[in-house]
């Protein structure tokens, strides 16, 4: 699972397996696509939409192993 959030300077990102594991945390965008270039691409894009239709969540799987 992908996190982005704020930070002080702009947007965070954070990663955790499915069994909860920590990737990454907390990296700038710099910081993940100097660490992480697999997921900086992912994120650089992608496109975000809604279903419209209640309780319908979309959900962008990724499987990635390290």
């Amino acid at each position: 699972m992908i996190t982005i959030k704020a930070g002080p300077t702009g947007p965070v990102y954070s990663a955790k397996t499915t069994d909860g594991k920590t990737l990454f945390e907390n990296l700038s965008l710099e910081q993940l696509r100097a660490q992480v270039p697999e997921i900086h691409e992912l994120i650089k894009t992608a496109v975000a939409s809604g279903s419209r239709k209640p309780g319908v969540v979309i959900d962008a799987g990724l499987h990635l192993t390290r």
